[in-house]
């Protein structure tokens, strides 16, 4: 795969996500928490607040605009620079997600 685009309409875990960023992949998301607390902001599309709702807690859904969500993937799929780019971070981003680089952080926590 080149690049996951997922355009959540809500925020928290997303383990496909994960996933890609572990494969080395970029991953097109909307500019909203958690996405753009780990994720480079320029593979953020904006979103706007769409809505609410109460589950076990208030969660707030958004909106993308599908113009500016196709614009993001034009830009990933005709830019050889920004792709080439997004492929570094991606990996860089793997590379500092890892089990293996996270284990000292992990052995603080529960040992």
């Amino acid at each position: 795969q080149d690049a996951l685009i997922l355009p959540r309409r809500f925020g928290g875990l997303c383990l496909p996500a994960n996933e890609a960023v572990g494969a080395g992949i970029p991953v097109i998301m909307p500019d909203i928490d958690p996405n753009n607390t780990w994720l480079p902001a320029e593979w953020l599309t904006p979103s706007i607040m769409a809505g609410d709702f109460h589950a076990k807690q208030h969660v707030h859904w958004y909106r993308t605009d599908q113009e500016v969500l196709a614009a993001k993937i034009d830009q990933l799929a005709l830019d050889n620079d920004f792709y080439i780019k997004a492929l570094a971070k991606a990996h860089l981003l793997r590379e500092q997600l890892s089990w293996e680089s996270l284990k000292p952080t992990y052995r603080e926590v529960l040992g």
